[in-house]
């Protein structure tokens, strides 16, 4: 793998805050329907490779594609191996017979050049409950290799942890991809949201006769909310925030918005649109990065948090246009864990 110099090494560790609900049986058969597809919620990793020229190059994202040349990478050996390398969790429970892998760069110029999973290990979860457990040991063959074959299995999360690699020149751990498969048949994966138990974040945008936005009403949970006017004069852009709550006192002004860059983030673009940012805090250098995913009309669809170093794991944001294709509702899910029981046949 030709890794640019300019390549940035972090360590990032996944905080994974979820307020689950208990997960208990039901005796009643769930509506889950197997419409041949995978749902992912978030693919989080404890590291990667970050490429500055491409956030997304070395992204978990890249697993589920079934197209070798896009991969995952990281560094395995200034890697934490506590706890596991990958989480992936589902936005919807994820049915599946069959799960493989192809560990490494599956191009016969590159296999060797790169680490690749040797011993792992992996659990498949539903719910709380911890259904497949096993350690396994893969071949040093550029093949695709099974993870998990057998009955049915309903899975709401699974966790992957790579034990040891077979050594190469670079120090650059490769997995090419995941795949999921039913009755034979390699099953689509797609990004879709998840639904909130501990908090929800809404914005609602509206926009005036010549498309410019005209006002924003955010609402914070039930931390209370407020809204922003916007107006236009000598070419500049004027905002007036309005507190939700009582204040007498207050009297809100119009002032400028400046168009600074938000400090600590970065954008990574395909053309005009905006396909990964990145932001950093300022403590303990954490950062966080998001992937954003296109309709086919060019519309933005949803975005998918990649991984981190802080306790942000869970956010969602879910994204709504007009059909001028203009933002009109924006939703954030501060913990987007849907499974508050145990899902069985």
């Amino acid at each position: 793998m030709n890794i640019k110099k300019i390549l940035t090494k972090f360590g990032l560790l996944c905080a994974f805050g979820l307020l689950l609900a208990s997960c208990e049986k039901t005796p009643e058969k769930p509506a889950i329907s197997e419409t041949e597809s995978i749902k992912i919620y978030a693919p989080i990793a404890k590291s990667m490779l970050i490429s500055k020229d491409d956030l997304t190059e070395y992204s978990t994202v890249n697993l589920f594609d079934d197209a070798p040349a896009t991969i995952y990478a990281v560094d395995y050996h200034t890697l934490d191996k506590k706890g596991w390398l990958l989480e992936i969790r589902f936005s919807e429970p994820a049915v599946f017979d069959t799960l493989s892998v192809k560990g490494g760069y599956f191009d016969k110029n590159r296999f060797k050049k790169n680490e690749r999973i040797k011993d792992l290990s992996i659990e498949i979860w539903n719910c709380r409950n911890k259904d497949y457990e096993k350690s396994l040991v893969l071949k040093n063959k550029m093949e695709e290799q099974t993870l998990y074959s057998g009955e049915k299995i309903i899975a709401t999360k699974i966790r992957i942890n790579v034990d040891s690699v077979y050594p190469s020149e670079s120090v650059y751990l490769v997995i090419s991809d995941l795949n999921f498969y039913l009755g034979g048949k390699r099953l689509p994966v797609g990004f879709g949201e998840g639904k909130c138990i501990s908090g929800e974040d809404f914005t609602w945008y509206k926009y005036d006769e010549l498309g410019r936005l005209s006002e924003k009403m955010h609402q914070a949970g039930h931390a209370g909310g407020h809204s922003e006017n916007y107006k236009y004069e000598d070419g500049k852009t004027f905002v007036q925030a309005i507190s939700w709550e009582e204040d007498d006192d207050f009297e809100p002004e119009f002032v400028e918005v400046k168009t600074e860059q938000k400090k600590g983030m970065e954008f990574f673009k395909s053309g005009e649109k905006i396909v990964a940012e990145k932001y950093t805090e300022s403590y303990d250098n954490s950062f966080y990065i998001n992937q954003y995913f296109y309709g086919n009309k060019g519309e933005l669809g949803c975005l998918v948090r990649i991984c981190e170093n802080s306790n942000w794991a869970n956010d969602f944001t879910e994204f709504v246009y007009n059909e001028n294709g203009q933002l009109i509702e924006k939703i954030g899910y501060e913990d987007a864990t849907i499974y508050n029981k145990r899902y069985t046949e």
